[in-house]
């Protein structure tokens, strides 16, 4: 487990995006929403998923904020 977890760190760019068929279908639907001029919010109760959404989200330079258990409450707040 501790061998997948360290690969999975590993990945970047497009060889994260090509690593899971829903990170990829992912990819697809935010691109054409991004280009419709849309906002998406997403939800995961996992740091380790939003990790990889960090990581997804820097290589395609599309603008994030995380918000998790380790954010300041009022930071949070002036974020939201």
């Amino acid at each position: 487990a501790r061998r997948a977890e360290e690969e999975l760190r590993a990945l970047t760019g497009e060889a994260l995006v090509r690593s899971s068929g829903k990170l990829a279908l992912l990819d697809r639907l935010l691109l054409r929403l991004q280009r419709q001029g849309s906002r998406v919010l997403i939800f995961s109760q996992f740091t380790e998923t939003l990790d990889v959404l960090e990581e997804y989200a820097a290589h395609r330079r599309l603008r994030c904020l995380r918000l998790d258990g380790g954010t300041n409450r009022v930071v949070r707040e002036l974020d939201v």
